[in-house]
């Protein structure tokens, strides 16, 4: 018998702690658990470093998986002609990413 197969995961996968839905990033706000389960809805870089600088997604692994979304969504804006240029015009996000984490180390370890 493989345990594996026989695990119903759609039984117990109703949380999401991060949900790239395409074109925005779905947070769940761990401030209001355990008793809401309410997700931010992240549009743009910005809106991600602020979830992370406010401690709405909390725990090292989920805030750097959520400023690399941040990172795509930045991305996803930038209008350039060559690579250089893109990067000039992403590194204002990234500043801002790097800088939103409030406790501990630096997300750009």
């Amino acid at each position: 018998m493989n345990a594996s197969t026989d695990i119903d995961y759609a039984r117990y996968d109703h949380i999401r702690p991060i949900l790239w839905t395409g074109d925005s990033l779905q947070l769940l706000d761990q401030r209001k658990l355990p008793f809401v389960v309410e997700h931010v809805e992240c549009r743009d870089s910005d809106a991600v470093a602020e979830a992370i600088h406010a401690l709405t997604v909390r725990g090292a692994p989920a805030i750097g998986i959520a400023a690399a979304w941040g990172v795509v969504l930045a991305a996803n804006a930038v209008q350039a002609d060559d690579g250089a240029q893109a990067l000039l015009k992403l590194e204002p996000a990234l500043q801002r990413l790097n800088a939103s984490r409030p406790t501990a180390v630096n997300l750009a370890w």
